[in-house]
């Protein structure tokens, strides 16, 4: 019984402190190992709310990089440009993703949520 516990508790804790991701099913590991056999064009958004960071904080476009580079261990290469260029470079296949988070805007009315 105290083996099973700290087996569980070793599980877990391998889960929720890990430094790269660890994949919940065959599936999905296999599915992951192919996609880092691809390079991946990841679209950065050039844009202020993305950008800001701090000596405390990184920006999202850096959390974003960190996610997919260190976390996930993709092979990818990012593209930082204006959401138009991004959405083009979906079209031509310049762009395979692109990283939007919304962010508030203000409008007339106040503040709402842009829907990208």
């Amino acid at each position: 019984m105290i083996k099973k516990i700290f087996l569980l508790f070793l599980l877990l804790t391998t889960l929720i402190f890990s430094k790269t991701y660890i994949p919940r099913s065959i599936e999905e590991k296999t599915y992951l190992n192919n996609l880092r056999t691809q390079e991946i064009t990841v679209g950065l958004l050039d844009n202020e709310f993305y950008n800001i960071s701090s000596k405390e904080e990184p920006s999202l476009n850096e959390i974003i990089k960190d996610l997919f580079q260190n976390y996930l261990n993709l092979n990818v290469k990012f593209k930082t440009e204006a959401y138009y260029e991004l959405k083009m470079g979906l079209t031509d296949k310049s762009v395979d993703i692109i990283s939007l988070v919304n962010y508030p805007t203000l409008i007339e009315g106040g503040a709402s949520w842009e829907v990208s």
